[in-house]
């Protein structure tokens, strides 16, 4: 198991997780994807983009 997979592991055990908001060019104006996530909030980003959208998401804030 590489580093990056024991950190999720240990964080959803200890149940600390991410709380983020998104933009994405293709969304309208002021929206925002809200989400959550044990993982590393730019990852979730990565697998976002490409499920039907053409740009990029964008992290906007985070928060622990």
């Amino acid at each position: 198991m590489d580093e990056r997979a024991r950190f999720k592991v240990k964080e959803k055990v200890q149940n600390v997780g991410w709380v983020y908001a998104m933009s994405n060019k293709d969304l309208p104006p002021d929206t925002y994807k809200i989400g959550s996530t044990y993982g590393i909030p730019e990852e979730r980003a990565e697998e976002l983009t490409g499920t039907g959208h053409l740009n990029p998401f964008k992290i906007v804030c985070k928060t622990k």
